[in-house]
């Protein structure tokens, strides 16, 4: 028989994702990672070392995965702070605008994605507005995420900025200006293309091999003519890296060894989507937190349409009614400022520059310029377009604070990560039988861990676990500590992409064939995929879209939302942020956004669930894709890469 193309494709991808350990292996979320006491001195921000009562003094080294990372305990205790959801898409992009209109003083914002469109570059015009005030402007873009070969539309603003920089306030009193101009920093975090690496990069990486116990006997030259090769021969001249290296005890390094450390590094991403202005200033600080990108079809722009990802955001502010002695130890800038500088200046990163050769090419094809224009354009369509004036010109009123809503609620407020995720290497982890990380040596435990907060919660859980993520998986464990759940009562509800509106077909086979028939038939847990057979798709009237949110609600009370799907690469493998919210009503917001959302979703092995799967509408790739997912499970499995999908 014919092997199907769709087969040869997953083959083929496999295959170029495959012979890497399974020692990466997904994250268990039983495993405890909170009750680790962790005593941290920090000395002077990059000589961070850390102690604790089993191993001493750790290595010069560790700080190089742990810089700014002070107190895990402290970053994790619960501040009081107002919260609202943000459901709806062109909202969420014109809450995102007001926010950088309204700074004075500074943003930090960090995208996975940062596309060309409407979107990115209202985003980006935004921001050239803003360092025109006088803010200083720090942004990180992935390089995975975000490629680019010229990065044209983020030089030009560098290019702005040095130009028409505006004079900071004074932090004491926003009416006076300073005499100093503002600036914009922006980082690619982890550069994929090896022309954008600079000297630092390849120590980060060398670094890493050591870490991984890994040594570097006889493999000096030949990755250091790979490097050449791949920067147009530039020479890596450190003192630092001669150092290091000749600290490296000699024993040889097998071409799979070599070959798994650089996929390594290649693997380290940044995930997050959140932007903070005036962190520094409790009256004026606010944060936005959730799954959408930037980019048009995250936002319903410019109109909506059966592209769209449905998804959620949070934003946050200090609790303006609490007295002055309170506000100290509430603060949420005091919390995020130290992790997002933590996240633009990780090592490895690359901070874009302009270049005698950049400015060159500028001149004679004028491509700053046109980039600048790019943002205006795209400003202009904010404030003219039929489906947004109304909206913009809302937003755009002094008046309307856009936390000052009905759906503004108290609450207490964690941040919580897995920034460690693109630190550690792959010696850290240790893989059971059934794909669970049973490593206990960790060097460092991240007392902030999405992983490890939303465990102890669902653990806790009294009434009911909602968890919503595009490619939901679980660990065997973990399938049955949810069934131990719904055994005690607890009802459970697990909602997830179906084969129509996902955008990742790998992680769908694991959601049609792990997660839907692990649960299927077992009392108090109901799986959903999204989409309806009534979709435009599928020759119906309903525009879909896609399923992009991901959030976990339990008993009504209890929140995380942000970038974390859940699978395998957000444990292991991404910094990942979730905002970890105690309210009541904010709970019962989200509930109504589930609700909305399996409203629009069919249950796991229902007759609808088949109907959608064998429509000829549905697209030939698809239709193969669903006839052999089973097929496509043992490949992966075989291969080892479940945990890359």
């Amino acid at each position: 028989m014919r092997t199907p193309y769709v087969l040869k494709l997953s083959l083929a991808l496999a295959l170029s994702l495959g012979f890497i350990p399974k020692s990466y292996a997904a994250g268990d979320m039983c495993a405890d990672y909170i009750n680790i006491e962790v005593g941290a001195e920090n000395l002077t921000g990059a000589d961070l070392v850390l102690k604790t009562e089993t191993d001493g003094e750790l290595s010069l080294l560790a700080k190089y995965r742990d810089i700014i990372r002070a107190n895990l305990v402290e970053r994790t205790k619960k501040l009081k702070a107002i919260s609202r959801i943000v459901r709806d898409p062109q909202e969420g992009m014109l809450v995102k605008l007001k926010m950088i209109k309204k700074a004075l003083y500074t943003i930090h914002t960090s995208y996975y994605i940062l596309e060309k469109d409407m979107a990115s570059y209202g985003y980006l015009d935004g921001l050239k507005q803003a360092v025109g005030r006088g803010v200083d402007v720090y942004l990180t873009i992935d390089s995975l995420g975000s490629p680019d070969k010229t990065r044209a539309n983020l030089k030009s603003l560098l290019e702005y900025a040095n130009k028409n920089a505006g004079f900071r306030r004074d932090p004491n009193d926003s009416t006076k200006l300073l005499d100093e101009k503002a600036q914009i920093k922006i980082a690619i975090f982890n550069p994929v293309n090896p022309r954008e690496m600079v000297e630092q990069e390849f120590v980060n990486i060398f670094r890493r091999m050591h870490n991984a116990e890994v040594d570097l006997a006889g493999e000096y030259d030949s990755l250091h003519n790979w490097v050449k090769k791949h920067t147009g021969n530039r020479k890596i001249v450190s003192q630092e890296f001669d150092e290091y290296y000749a600290s490296v005890e000699k024993t040889p390094v097998t071409p799979l060894k070599k070959m798994i450390l650089i996929k390594d590094w290649f693997n380290r991403r940044s995930h997050n989507k959140e932007l903070l202005i005036d962190g520094a200033h409790f009256n004026l600080a606010a944060y936005i937190d959730g799954g959408r990108n930037i980019g048009n079809d995250y936002y319903d722009l410019p109109q909506v349409n059966n592209g769209t990802f449905h998804d959620v955001e949070i934003v946050t502010q200090n609790d303006l009614s609490l007295p002055e002695g309170d506000r100290e130890t509430n603060h949420i800038g005091a919390v995020l400022i130290p992790f997002l500088n933590s996240l633009h200046w990780n090592p490895g990163n690359q901070v874009i520059k302009n270049g005698p050769i950049d400015k060159i090419y500028a001149f004679f094809t004028g491509s700053f310029r046109k980039e600048i224009t790019k943002m205006e354009q795209a400003t202009n369509a904010f404030e003219t377009s039929p489906e947004l004036i109304a909206k913009y010109a809302a937003m755009n009123d002094p008046s309307n604070d856009f936390l000052a809503a009905s759906n503004s609620h108290k609450g207490y407020w964690t941040h919580l990560d897995e920034i460690e995720n693109v630190r550690r290497h792959h010696g850290d982890f240790d893989a059971g039988e059934d794909g669970m990380d049973k490593s206990i040596n960790r060097p460092f435990r991240n007392g902030a861990s999405i992983l490890a907060h939303v465990h102890a919660r669902v653990a806790a859980a009294k009434k009911s676990v909602q968890i919503c993520s595009p490619y939901a998986d679980f660990t065997d464990a973990e399938i049955a500590f949810i069934k131990e759940l719904a055994a005690r009562g607890v009802k459970v509800e697990i909602l997830s992409n179906s084969i129509m509106t996902s955008d990742n077909m790998p992680a769908q086979v694991i959601v049609d064939k792990r997660v839907g028939p692990a649960f299927k038939g077992i009392a108090n847990i109901t799986v959903f995929e999204f989409g309806k057979i009534d979709a435009v798709t599928l020759g119906g009237t309903v525009p879909y879209g896609k399923l992009h949110a991901k959030f976990v609600v339990v008993d009504g009370e209890w929140v995380f939302d942000g970038t974390w799907n859940g699978d395998p690469r957000s444990r292991n493998l991404n910094s990942e942020t979730f905002q970890k919210i105690r309210s009541i009503g904010l709970g019962q917001d989200f509930n109504d956004f589930f609700d909305f959302l399996t409203a629009q979703s069919h249950i796991f092995d229902s007759p609808e669930y088949y109907a959608i799967r064998t429509n000829p509408k549905l697209g030939k790739m698809k239709l193969e894709i669903a006839a052999h997912q089973g097929t496509l499970q043992q490949i992966f499995n075989f291969l080892g890469v479940t945990w890359l999908l």
